[in-house]
């Protein structure tokens, strides 16, 4: 009786520190992720108008079929998977 109790003490032990692993992961990867799209908007905000005498986006992209083309894109996909 005594080394059942023992063996779930021990059972118990084991899978509190794993959730405690598990939930320690979790936030780090959130974290990472944070910490990757801050610095991907820092750089866009940085970035946005420096185009080094280039063309623009306005310049490169026609605004009315750039809204509708990942509609029917999607659309496509959906119909034809």
């Amino acid at each position: 009786m005594m080394s059942i109790t023992k063996r779930s003490e021990r059972q118990r032990d084991r899978s509190r520190a794993k959730r405690i692993v598990v939930a320690y992961g979790f936030w780090i990867f959130l974290l990472s992720d944070i910490v990757m799209f801050s610095a991907l908007f820092a750089a866009y905000a940085v970035l946005v108008h420096a185009t080094a005498a280039g063309p623009s986006g306005a310049g490169l992209f026609i605004r009315s079929t750039s809204r509708s083309r990942p509609v029917v894109f999607l659309l496509r996909a959906t119909l034809a998977g």
